[in-house]
Formats: C-alpha cells, structure tokens, sequence
C-alpha cells in the first residue's frame, strides 16, 4: 500500500500548453424528460433493470435519496435509504466492471461523512458502509465522497473501485473495501474516469484516472503509479465521462430546473471513445457540454451545440451518464441489446450464449443476473 503522496511530481510533470476552445462542432437534439425531481445531483444507469436511478433531496437527503426513473418517464422511490448528507454521488456495477469480483446492479454512493463509501444492493433493499478509509488511514482526513467514483474497467487499477474526494484524494477500493490511497492533489475533485492507455487518442493523459477541478479550470490525470499530472482546460469540470461503444443513450441532472434531459443514442455515433465533460454553470453562449479532445501536440475544449427543437431552457448542471434505458420521449437503446441471451427471469441463459455481433458475450452464470450490453 502506497504510504507517499506525489504531489513533487506535479511541477516537473505539468503541461503547460494553452488550451484552445473550438465552438459548435457537434450538435445533439437535447429532449426535456418527465418528471421533475426534487434537488436532483447524482445519476447512473441501473443495467440489472435497465432503468436509470438518480439522488434527489440534496442536501439532507430527507424523506428519502433515491428515486428509478423508469421507461415510461415515472418515477418512484427506489429505497427507504434517506438521511444521506451533501451532493450523493452514484456510480453503478456494469456488465462491464465484473472483472474485480463487483457485482452486477450494486451501488456505491458517497455518504456525506469524512471517508465514508456506502453500498446499496438487493435493488434498494440494503444498504451497508462498505468502506471506512479511517480503518486504514487512521488519523488522514479525506474529505467527502462527492467527487465521483466510477469501477475501473480497463485493469490499469485492478478493477477496483476508483473514488475521488473534496480534499484531492485518489483512492482505489478493492471488493472487499480495502482502500489504497495512491495519490492526493490537495484540491477538490469532482467528475472521475478511467481512460484507456491509448496515447493517441488521450495524449499524457491515456492510462490514467481522470478528474476535474471546477474551481481552477484543471483535469488531473492520475497513473497507476501515483504519478499526478495536471492541465488547465479553460473549462470549469463538474462530471466526466467517456462516450461508449456501442453509443447510448445519455442523461443529465439539471439542477436547478429540477429536472433530467437527455439525448439519444443516434446523436453520439461517431463520438465513441471521446471524453465528455460538462460544467455546473455554463459559460456565456454555451450550453455547458463539451469534449475533451487530444490533436498530438495539445487539448481543447469543443463545446456541443444544440439542434433546432431542443430544450433551451437550462440552467445548472449535476452529473450525467450514459444508459442503455430509454426514458420517456427517448426509446430504449434496444438495436443494442442482447435479451435473447437471458431468460425470463433475466438470469444468463446458457442455450443463447453467443454475442450477436453487436454486444459481447458478458452473461454471467453466478446469479447477478448481469445483462450483456456492451461496454456500458
């Protein structure tokens, strides 16, 4: 377990090179979803039950934190778990992320106490602390897991759990919630991905856990290793992600609007691969979404334009996230689907195990129930 922090690296390993911005390059039809939502800030897709779920009731997470948003555009309680504190920051198990012995349609949430991860599994019905950094770190001050977590995909940090806090920790949390705290940045962190050591698409940054700063305009890029780099953007990073393949369906919280919007599968072909970032509070004549994008010698911020038709009402952006469910006005990403490869009851099914050419085979037989979209 690392006991350094590497913070005597950032100076010599800084680049500097100014960013530029590149404006309307890509436009989405962003589409206004029913219903409204009461504080909303974290979202993740529900891949065992192909719905989204989303925290609502910030701050004090009261009557209750959670709420599904299913296909039809309703929403409903998703738990009885309530009195989580602060902005509750979701990431979901995917078919994806079962290398690290995670499993599929678990939940990990910030709990708005100093170190503190939760569980949420059994769709809602249990909720447990499955990591307290100060069993480890016993006298270390972390910071609120607000920041974002996402589970490693790529083995470039073992599958684990990656996890990033208010005080510029970066941590991976292996299945059993065992922390290793490999790098601290001492500046809050918000907005978390794992890219793939692909430097030509991602340049320095390939190979890396990604985050953003909103409040000095910086993504941090973390090796395995605990090397930190960090680059000013120009662009304030509230949530980060990375565009799937096969594209899906994506949505985000608005805040203040208090309510989700989203955008089709369809107006992300071609962008697969590509970072996404968007910022809390959008700068003049933006609408706060952009890319992250790489030319060989720098990288620059290409803000997304809107299509004629789209929500122009906005306001305040949370976090966001890409999902196979359809919601609402928005159809399920079914082309993509493999259901023929579960039964009834959703288990894998084992007579129909083989891909379709559009999804891996990433049916599971241990009980999950982990459906096999690809990628997500």
């Amino acid at each position: 377990m690392k006991s350094f922090f590497v913070l005597a690296t950032i100076a010599a390993l800084l680049v500097a090179a100014a960013p530029h911005t590149v404006h309307g390059a890509h436009e989405v039809l962003l589409q206004r979803l029913n219903p409204t939502f009461n504080q909303a800030i974290g979202i993740d897709w529900l891949s065992t039950t192909n719905e989204v779920v989303v925290s609502v009731n910030y701050h004090g997470g009261q009557p209750h934190n959670f709420e599904i948003i299913h296909q039809d555009g309703s929403a409903s309680k998703f738990s009885d778990v309530a009195g989580l504190t602060e902005e509750v920051k979701i990431t979901t198990v995917k078919p994806n992320q079962l290398a690290g012995g995670f499993k599929a349609g678990d939940m990990f949430v910030g709990s708005g106490a100093d170190g503190v991860i939760k569980r949420i599994t059994d769709h809602g019905a249990t909720i447990e602390t499955f990591c307290n950094t100060h069993d480890t770190y016993l006298t270390e001050t972390m910071g609120l897991f607000r920041g974002s977590l996402v589970v490693d995909h790529t083995g470039l940090f073992g599958y684990k759990l990656v996890a990033v806090t208010t005080n510029g920790k970066v941590l991976v949390i292996d299945k059993d919630g065992v922390p290793d705290r490999i790098a601290s940045v001492n500046n809050h962190l918000e907005g978390v991905a794992v890219l793939p050591n692909d430097p030509d698409r991602y340049g320095p940054m390939a190979g890396s856990i990604i985050a953003g700063n909103e409040n000095n305009d910086r993504v941090y890029s973390i090796k395995p290793d605990g090397t930190v780099l960090h680059f000013n953007i120009g662009f304030a990073v509230e949530d980060i992600d990375v565009v799937p393949t096969p594209a899906a369906n994506w949505y985000g919280v608005q805040f203040a609007k208090q309510k989700i919007v989203g955008i089709a599968a369809d107006q992300w072909v071609g962008r697969e691969g590509d970072i996404l970032i968007n910022q809390e509070f959008p700068d003049a004549n933006t609408i706060g979404l952009a890319f992250l994008n790489w030319d060989g010698t720098s990288y620059s911020v290409e803000h997304i334009t809107l299509k004629a038709g789209s929500d122009t009402d906005l306001g305040q952006w949370e976090h966001m996230t890409f999902a196979r469910a359809g919601i609402d006005i928005i159809e399920p990403d079914g082309d993509q689907q493999c259901d023929a490869q579960h039964s009834a009851d959703g288990q894998c099914n084992p007579a129909s195990a083989e891909s379709d050419g559009k999804c891996a085979t990433l049916c599971v037989e241990d009980g999950t129930g982990a459906p096999c979209h690809a990628e997500l």
